[in-house]
C-alpha cells in the first residue's frame, strides 16, 4: 500500500484552491492529503515545526511574489520538492523557477481552465496532477540519491588523491571534480565544462596516443581502458598520470558516458608498473559509484515510465557488476531479476526467460532450493516458459 502523500497548498485564491481540493478529491488514484494556507508567512510558520513530502506554491501571494518565495522555501526546507501552481505564463519565468529547484510547473489557466475540466473530466485532471506530483516527489528523492551518491565519489577520490571526470558524450559536456581541479592548480580558477579544459592540457607528445586508445576502448569496448600521460598544471610544469575509465554504451552500441579516475603518478618512473594497491582501490570504487549512479538513474526512469531508457542502463549496470563482483554475487542475482521482470513488462518475453532462468540459478545458489524467494522465480521461469509455448517462441 503507497504511503499518503502530506502536500501543503500556498494559495491566496479560496477559489482556486477549492478547484485544486474537488480536483483532487475526484481522481481515482492514491490522493494527497492538502494542507491549505493562503499567506507565505503562514508557510514558513507551519513550516518550522511540521515537514511535508511536497510543497504546491502559487507565486502571486499577498506578502510576497516570484522567485524570492521559492528562493526562501529552499533555505527553509531544501529537502521539500515544490511543484508551482501559477496563473503566470511567462517562459522567462518558468526556466528561472526550474533553475532555482522547482521540480514542476503548473499554469492554472491551461490545466483548470473550464473548456479543459469539461473535455477531459474532473476526475482525469486530478489524475494527472497527482501524477505530477508523485514524479516531482520521486524526482526528488532520486536525485537526493545521486547527490548523496557524488558527495561519496568526491570523498574516495580525496581520499586516494585521484581527480575525476565524468564525460557526458551526448552533449560533450565534462563535470571536472574539485580534487581533478586541485591536482592541476585550478581550485581557485573558474573553468568551462568542455573536454577541452581535459585534452588541451595533455602534452603534445602524449595526446595523439590518448586519444587513440579512447577512440579503440569506445569502439571496441575494450576493458578497462587505461592510459598514462603528461598533462599540464597551471604552473607550466607537467605531471604524469595514469587514467582509468569506464564507459556506457547504449543497445545500439554507441557510448554515451565516460567517468575517468586521474591519479598523480609523477613521483614514479615510466614505464608505469604494476597498479599499486591504492589504484586498484581507486578502480573498484569509480565502478561502484558509476554502477551506484546508473542503478538510481535507471530507477528514475521506471517511475516515470521510461522504460526504454532504464533498460540500457539495467544492461550496462549488470555487465558492470559481473565484471566487478562476479557473476554470483547478490547484487549481480538483484540486477538479473530486476532486468528480467523488465522484459517480461516489455513483452520481450525470450529475452525475460532466459534472465529468470539465470536468476534461478542465482537465487538457488545464493538461498537455497526451497527458499520462497526462489519458489516465486521458479513460477515465474514455469510461467514464461508456459507462454512462450503458447506464442510459438
Amino acid at each position: 500500500m503507497e504511503s499518503v502523500i502530506d502536500a501543503l497548498l500556498v494559495e491566496d485564491s479560496l477559489s482556486d484552491a477549492q478547484l485544486v481540493k474537488k480536483v483532487i478529491h475526484l481522481a481515482d488514484v492514491n490522493k494527497p492529503v492538502l494542507h491549505h494556507v493562503r499567506h507565505f508567512s503562514d508557510a514558513l510558520n507551519i513550516l518550522e515545526f511540521n515537514t511535508f513530502d511536497i510543497i504546491l506554491l502559487d507565486l502571486h501571494l499577498p506578502d510576497g511574489e516570484g522567485l524570492y518565495l521559492i528562493k526562501r522555501l529552499k533555505q527553509l526546507a531544501p529537502q521539500i520538492p515544490i511543484v508551482v501552481l501559477t496563473g503566470l505564463q511567462d517562459q522567462m519565468i518558468v526556466e528561472a523557477a526550474l533553475q532555482e529547484g522547482v521540480q514542476d510547473y503548473v499554469v492554472k489557466p491551461d490545466v483548470f481552465s473550464p473548456i479543459y475540466l469539461e473535455r477531459l473530466g474532473y476526475a482525469n485532471v486530478g489524475n494527472q496532477l497527482i501524477q505530477r506530483i508523485q514524479y516531482a516527489i520521486k524526482r526528488t528523492r532520486s536525485c537526493d540519491i545521486l547527490n548523496q551518491d557524488q558527495e561519496r565519489y568526491a570523498l574516495i577520490a580525496q581520499g586516494t588523491n585521484d581527480g575525476i571526470w565524468d564525460w557526458d558524450l551526448k552533449t560533450d559536456s565534462v563535470y571536472y571534480s574539485p580534487q581533478w581541479k586541485s591536482l592541476l592548480g585550478l581550485e581557485n580558477i573558474a573553468i568551462s565544462d568542455s573536454p577541452d579544459e581535459l585534452l588541451s592540457r595533455i602534452h603534445p607528445e602524449d595526446r595523439t596516443h590518448f586519444e587513440e586508445k579512447l577512440h579503440d576502448y569506445l569502439l571496441n569496448h575494450s576493458s578497462p581502458f587505461q592510459c598514462k600521460y603528461r598533462i599540464r598544471h597551471q604552473s607550466g610544469d607537467y605531471l604524469w598520470v595514469l587514467i582509468r575509465g569506464t564507459a556506457m554504451w547504449d543497445r545500439s552500441g554507441v557510448a554515451y558516458r565516460l567517468v575517468g579516475c586521474q591519479t598523480d603518478i609523477t613521483i614514479q618512473t615510466p614505464p608505469i608498473q604494476q597498479p599499486t594497491e591504492q589504484q586498484n582501490i581507486a578502480q573498484t570504487a569509480l565502478h561502484s559509484i558509476a554502477i551506484g549512479l546508473l542503478s538510481n538513474l535507471a530507477i528514475l526512469y521506471l517511475d516515470q515510465d521510461r522504460a526504454n531508457e532504464a533498460i540500457p542502463i539495467l544492461e550496462t549496470t549488470l555487465t558492470m557488476r559481473k565484471w566487478l563482483l562476479g557473476k554470483s554475487h547478490v547484487d549481480v542475482m538483484a540486477n538479473v531479476y530486476q532486468l528480467a521482470t523488465l522484459y517480461d513488462n516489455q513483452g520481450y518475453y525470450k529475452k525475460a526467460k532466459f534472465l529468470y532462468q539465470e536468476a534461478l540459478s542465482l537465487f538457488e545458489e545464493n538461498f537455497g532450493s526451497h527458499h520462497p524467494t526462489t519458489n516465486l522465480v521458479r513460477l515465474k521461469v514455469l510461467l514464461i516458459n508456459r507462454m512462450n509455448e503458447a506464442i510459438g517462441i
